[in-house]
């Protein structure tokens, strides 16, 4: 069997973070090591160095990409669907599986529409958008099999035997049906993802190559507001000699000491990112890597002084809201003076610390508001940049699970459903953060700065 794995046209993914796809380079190597021959095709970046309208792939174009009638006007017309195919096609796979997200969606559609018309290959998707509510729509319009959660073992079962397996949804007799729940992998025994294939792709964009890698899958807390938690369903911790030996095999083997830590916190405690920070000091490995990160209280100030000593260059912490309510509204388990702390340590340790803020969340009220914009005043010249979103009722989040705990009243859209108190409201209010992300990297270019700019997108830092 020769399975073809597909990281499709997404648009923003590029210009955030010049990183190598993880999911499916993890899933191509945890075949191979099963004796099974796979191949990725990474459809994201060859778009976007084939494309004449290059803005598409920034972060404000990213709206384009979400919604599927801006994606028919706007984005489609830009991008030569019909190469992808062929490239696609030209594999001649007996199976062929997507990795899709929000962003990804309506271009896989597309692109699994054409590719019945031309290929009895077996199609699969897999990725954050494979839940229960998508699953039969995609199932009939041309997916075969829709994998939940984790997809090496699920995916493996597949290629051995395309049949209805654990983990998996697919139409029996006219009928949704599912596998049932699968047991989860002990990350320890993942194989280092095989980037091989689509390396060559990243250094035609930039000689700077930045690879991806995982300290760990899945988060210890349970915000209110993600499905990431739910996806992966609890935190699995490698362990730091694991990390290590990842690490060096990826740097010699692709030539960068480049990395994007591809999890949405640093580990599951302060001891086990103490113990990798001192593994990467010692074997002397000069590494550069950033994150997201979760404000915990660890995180001490000799904590991310380590860090930075380990090649930590940029941290992404979820901050939120300023307000106090809201955190705990959300289920943040973060206290706002512990997180002001935390940001200033590591900007004075020498990382580059961003910050994701979101407006619109339940309860969220004018004084909360104010409180953002107070936290984002008090913490302006430890930040490089900050970013802002509208609160969304995410398909496995608490919000849409149990929108009545919440208070929250849903509107359902395109694979994706909304949420705002106000609508006009939580506009304006974003609109507010964006005009105030202006002022002050105005401010911190011609003066705080000498020139320089601080509040500038990690996009910057990757192309010096």
């Amino acid at each position: 069997m020769q399975t073809l794995l597909i990281n499709p046209p997404s648009g923003s993914t590029i210009c955030k973070s010049f990183t190598m796809p993880l999911g499916v380079c993890s899933l191509k190597a945890y075949l191979k090591q099963n004796s099974q021959i796979a191949s990725v095709v990474e459809l994201n970046i060859k778009t976007f160095l084939n494309s004449e309208k290059k803005y598409l792939w920034e972060d404000s174009s990213l709206k384009y990409w979400l919604y599927k009638d801006l994606f028919y006007h706007k984005v489609l017309p830009a991008i030569n669907i019909n190469k992808s195919v062929d490239q696609i096609l030209q594999y001649k796979a007996d199976i062929i599986g997507f990795s899709v997200n929000a962003a990804s969606i309506h271009s896989s559609m597309i692109l699994v529409s054409a590719i019945k018309k031309q290929s009895d290959a077996k199609i699969i998707f897999g990725g954050a958008l494979c839940h229960h509510d998508n699953a039969e729509m995609f199932l009939r319009n041309g997916v075969d099999a829709v994998v939940i959660g984790e997809g090496e073992e699920t995916l493996l079962d597949l290629v051995s035997d395309f049949k209805l397996c654990k983990a998996t949804y697919m139409i029996e007799n006219n009928k949704l049906v599912y596998g049932g729940t699968r047991a989860l992998i002990d990350v320890n025994t993942l194989p280092y993802p095989d980037f091989e294939d689509i390396i060559d792709d990243y250094r035609n964009f930039s000689s700077r190559v930045w690879l991806s890698t995982s300290f760990v899958r899945g988060c210890n807390n349970r915000c209110a507001f993600c499905e990431e938690s739910p996806f992966w369903q609890k935190a699995r911790q490698k362990s730091p000699q694991k990390i290590i030996e990842e690490l060096s095999h990826l740097t010699k083997t692709y030539n960068t000491n480049l990395f994007h830590k591809g999890d949405s916190i640093l580990a599951t405690s302060g001891k086990i990112m103490n113990e990798i920070c001192e593994l990467i000091i010692k074997r002397n490995l000069e590494l550069q890597w950033f994150s997201q990160a979760r404000l915990e209280k660890w995180l001490t100030k000799d904590l991310l002084l380590k860090m930075k000593q380990a090649g930590c260059s940029d941290l992404s912490f979820g901050a939120e809201s300023g307000s106090q309510k809201v955190l705990d509204w959300m289920n943040k388990n973060a206290n706002v003076t512990e997180s002001i702390r935390i940001i200033k340590d590591a900007h004075n340790a020498g990382i580059n610390v961003n910050i994701t803020l979101m407006v619109g969340a339940p309860k969220e009220n004018l004084i909360d508001f104010f409180k953002t914009i107070r936290f984002i005043l008090k913490t302006r010249k430890y930040l490089s940049y900050f970013m802002i979103s509208t609160a969304m009722l995410l398909p496995r989040s608490d919000w849409n699970l149990n929108p009545e705990k919440y208070g929250i009243k849903k509107n359902t859209k395109s694979f994706r459903k909304s949420y705002a108190t106000n609508r006009t409201s939580t506009l304006i209010k974003r609109k507010i953060l964006e005009i105030l992300r202006f002022v002050l990297s105005i401010f911190y270019k011609h003066y705080a700065k000498g020139g320089e700019g601080s509040l500038s997108n990690i996009t910057d830092l990757m192309k010096t």
